[in-house]
Order: C-alpha cells, then sequence, then structure tokens
C-alpha cells in the first residue's frame, strides 16, 4: 500500500515523462513515411539511370505506385537538380548532379551555360547527336549529349557517363593528344553501344595529331563516329564527337565538311573553357 509521501512523489514526476512514449509513437509515422520517401527516389534515380530517362509513368509502372505518387518523387527530384524535365517529351533525364552521388563529378557553369545551348542548335541544324566528353582523374566523362534533341539517335549517353578511353574514337584523341601517364584502365566504363576498335599503333596516333580529328565506321548500328578535340593544342582538355551513319562519311570531301562544322562548334564551346591553372588541371576540366 502507498503511503502518502509516496503519492506526493508520483504527483512531482515531470508530465512529459508520462507523455513522451506516446510522443514518440506520433513522430514513428512521419519517420517511415520519410524513409519511404527516400527509398522511392533512390529507387527512381536508380530506374532512371539504367535506361537514361523516362516519363512519370513509366517510373510509376516500374516502381509499382500510383503515377500521381511517382509525378511527386521526381518533381522533388527536379528541385534538387538531380534530374531535369524535358516537357517536350516529357522525359525526366538525369542530371550531371546524380554524379556526385558516386563518383565526385563535379558539373560546371561553362557547359550548362556555353556547351549544352550550341550543341542542341548544332543537333537540330544537322540532326545527328553529339557527345562531349572531357578528362576526369584519367578517365573519360559525358559532360553533355543532345541524344534526346535528336531524331537519329539510338544508344544514348547521360552526363557523368563514364566511356572507353581503349576502343572509342573520342579515347583515341585522348591517347594521341594527351601526355597524361594517369589514364586509366576501361573498369567501370558503361558504353554498350560504343564503337569496337583496334589498338592503335603509334604511327596512327601521331597522324591524328597532325589531322586533328578521328573519323571511322564502327560495329554498332549508328555506324561511324567523327571526333575533334576542343583545344587544337595539347594538352587535350575533351572532345566533341558526332554519330551518324557510315554512308556519311564515305567522301573525304564529307569528312572535311563534318570536321569543319564540329571545329567550329568546338572553338566556340571551348572559347567558355576556364583557364587552366597548371598542366595538369586538365584532368579536372
Amino acid at each position: 500500500m502507498q503511503s502518502e509521501n509516496d503519492l506526493e512523489l508520483i504527483n512531482d514526476l515531470p508530465v512529459a515523462d508520462a507523455e513522451a512514449p506516446a510522443k514518440a509513437k506520433a513522430t514513428r509515422p512521419a519517420s517511415r513515411e520519410r524513409l519511404q520517401a527516400l527509398e522511392r527516389g533512390l529507387e527512381a534515380l536508380s530506374f532512371l539511370n539504367r535506361f537514361g530517362a523516362g516519363t512519370s509513368t513509366q517510373v510509376a509502372r516500374a516502381l509499382g505506385l500510383k503515377r500521381s505518387t511517382a509525378h511527386r518523387i521526381l518533381a522533388v527530384l527536379v528541385s534538387l537538380g538531380l534530374l531535369r524535365h524535358d516537357t517536350l517529351n516529357h522525359q525526366y533525364i538525369l542530371c550531371a548532379r546524380v554524379g556526385e552521388l558516386s563518383s565526385g563529378y563535379h558539373d560546371d557553369e561553362w557547359v550548362l551555360a556555353h556547351a549544352v545551348p550550341r550543341m542542341k542548335a548544332w543537333t537540330r541544324v544537322h540532326h545527328w547527336p553529339l557527345v562531349m566528353t572531357t578528362p576526369l582523374a584519367g578517365k573519360l566523362v559525358v559532360r553533355a549529349s543532345t541524344d534526346y534533341e535528336s531524331p537519329m539517335s539510338i544508344d544514348r549517353f547521360v552526363a557523368g557517363q563514364v566511356i572507353p578511353v581503349h576502343g572509342s574514337t573520342a579515347g583515341l584523341l585522348y591517347r594521341a593528344y594527351s601526355r597524361d601517364a594517369s589514364i586509366a584502365s576501361d573498369a567501370g566504363a558503361v558504353a554498350p553501344v560504343e564503337e569496337e576498335l583496334s589498338a592503335p599503333s603509334p604511327e596512327e596516333l601521331a597522324r591524328i595529331r597532325t589531322t586533328g580529328y578521328v573519323a571511322r565506321p564502327t560495329a554498332c548500328f549508328t555506324g561511324a563516329r567523327v571526333s575533334v578535340p576542343l583545344t587544337p593544342d595539347e594538352p587535350f582538355r575533351g572532345c566533341i564527337t558526332m554519330r551518324c551513319r557510315a554512308q556519311h562519311i564515305e567522301l573525304i570531301s564529307e569528312v572535311e565538311a563534318w570536321v569543319a562544322s564540329l571545329r567550329q562548334l568546338a572553338a566556340e564551346i571551348a572559347a567558355a573553357l576556364p583557364a587552366q591553372a597548371s598542366s595538369g588541371a586538365a584532368a579536372r576540366v
């Protein structure tokens, strides 16, 4: 039996202590909802990373969600700068910032403000898709592409994607122009429909440095690649690659015309390149 003193002690206990368990229970549903929203957001990014882009309906079906729920998740990812919404074809497309989640990839103002608009304008006129790549820590990284603006595009590249140094036309330019001994292996490179090119000889690399471009047919369906460096002088700071059908580069006059057009585009983009602080800065462009 409790004494009066015991009751007084119980009555003196802070009220907050008695209500704490109830408050904790009340916060649990909200915490679970936030965790579930985070999980769904990551699943949406994973889906778009796998397929390059998608509509809210496609994301909803893949994740087993209502379309309205998928739309809200995608809108949040857009607001965070991880996706962009192409209102023309209703596609949600990965932004370069997604690369920061895994590889320390950082986009720069010159890419969004100068390179992307000029590349899109070029593709609107010539129709063929373009990819701009720059070296990063010994690898070649896609900084921008016009795959979603080109009606001719089959294989699609997204910003932050690593492409092979060995076995691609962009890689040939990199190896021909670069004196960087830190060129890495192709581990982690993702280019499912990229070129299958044989290893270049020293003579071929010297010829590329002399001519200043690479143009050749490939084993993939889109047929051919024409690549020019962003800057004609060493060190290598990146390149622009056009993908087209092989018959469009059969004649040397055709190749020269495409190269001239791409060089003009590259020069416009290179004008906005940040100044190099040192000879090793090219790896961080």
